[in-house]
């Protein structure tokens, strides 16, 4: 089980079809990818692309891919989906508050 949280709207939309077929291609049929909307440093730039887009792609070739907006409702959302045994992997970059999220996953769990 991996979550990932795209940095920023220009480079997502640059990697889009690279983040796809990586993820694609890593997942196995019993794993799942969730995602969460891109982490938003401020300045200028067109918000024209969201990480649903990289889920939907991922969806199409088949694989098990989960959309969550806020990713403060990660932990109910794929509560249901963990069984024992199971791990969870957590990815992000750039968002300083991504350790404080960890730690508040690992709790909750």
């Amino acid at each position: 089980m991996a979550w990932f949280q795209p940095h920023g709207y220009t480079p997502t939309k640059f990697l889009r079809s690279d983040f796809v077929k990586e993820i694609s291609e890593a997942l196995r049929p019993q794993d799942e990818i969730w995602m969460s909307e891109i982490f938003y440093a401020g300045g200028t730039t067109t918000k024209d692309i969201s990480a649903n887009d990289l889920i939907n792609d991922i969806k199409a070739l088949g694989k098990n891919a989960y959309f969550v907006e806020d990713r403060s409702q990660l932990l109910d959302n794929i509560k249901p989906h963990l069984q024992d045994g199971d791990v969870l992997l957590l990815m992000g970059a750039r968002d300083p508050s991504l350790e404080q999220f960890s730690k508040e996953i690992f709790e909750g769990l």
